[in-house]
């Protein structure tokens, strides 16, 4: 019977570290965050600073993770969405400070921003004062917030406005804990004592049957965990169509996994579908795979 890769779950003393590191860097890009959706006009890229400032927040929740060996991912998420919310709260001190340091300007100037920005008491206040922030941001619901000098006819308020800060603090959180436990969910090793690095086979794959339900059968095998039909299959010519293979793998450990993507080509536009993850098999056969590769 195939064997899937599934995280220990084993939480180790140093896990608090995690929540350590998603704090001090969530609160170290707090008050970036908050002067570039501000000041940012494009709601894009706004929605772009968020993914990025959780994406960051996130990764360095599992690298921190990853270093105590705690290989439980869903404890990961948590400790890194309870750290990154010391710093989302920062962010709002630092947004709220901006909005009322300078709403008489649509924007301060990069000399007035980047003072304000190296004053943590002033971008930290509202943080360290709960009922003042509560009291600005009420205050700002109210007028709306891009009714308070910042340039626009039209400003967001109200309910509105209530979603957009709602809607903003969940895809945080949750990118947050994606991010943080796809880290420590990566196949780890006890007896290379380590997390196993991914290799692929630059450029190559193997070829798959033409006929749609010779193709259709292979892939239900092949995610059943039956990889024999690579003991055969010839290699997939010049990159094009095919399957292929990423391993994650050290030669200190007697096994490793295997991932197979079916790649298909529509035009120019080449399209990945993942047929199967994380299947353990032993180091041998993913040399013996390789070697038909290169």
């Amino acid at each position: 019977m195939a064997q899937f890769y599934k995280p220990s779950g084993r939480v180790s003393p140093g896990a608090p570290l995690v929540l350590v590191a998603a704090a001090a860097v969530s609160c170290a890009l707090a008050p970036l965050y908050a002067a570039g959706t501000l000041y940012i006009p494009l709601v894009y890229l706004n929605v772009a600073c968020l993914l990025f400032y959780a994406i960051v927040v996130g990764k360095a929740a599992g690298a921190a993770g990853r270093l105590t060996r705690t290989l439980n991912p869903p404890v990961t998420a948590l400790l890194a969405v309870l750290g990154s919310w010391a710093g989302f709260c920062l962010s709002w001190s630092a947004w709220l400070g901006l909005i009322f340091f300078f709403q008489d300007v649509s924007f301060p100037g990069f000399g007035r921003l980047m003072e304000y920005l190296k004053t943590p008491e002033a971008w930290s206040y509202l943080a360290l004062h709960p009922e003042d922030l509560y009291g600005f941001a009420k205050e700002v619901n109210g007028e709306g917030v891009w009714g308070l000098g910042r340039g626009h006819a039209t400003p967001v308020k109200g309910t509105l406005l209530l979603l957009v800060w709602v809607a903003e603090f969940g895809i945080y959180s949750v990118v947050t804990a994606v991010k943080g436990a796809a880290a420590v969910a990566e196949p780890y090793s006890e007896e290379a004592r380590g997390f196993l690095p991914e290799l692929k086979v630059a450029g190559r794959g193997f070829a798959a049957p033409e006929d749609p339900q010779q193709r259709s059968a292979l892939l239900g095998a092949l995610a059943s965990g039956d990889l024999g039909y690579f003991n055969q299959a010839p290699p997939a010519e010049g990159g094009g169509p095919g399957l292929f293979l990423t391993f994650h793998t050290s030669d200190a450990s007697s096994w490793g996994t295997v991932k197979v993507e079916e790649v298909t080509v529509a035009g120019k536009k080449q399209n990945r579908k993942e047929v199967v993850k994380n299947l353990v098999v032993p180091l041998s056969y993913i040399h013996s795979l390789k070697a038909r590769l290169s």
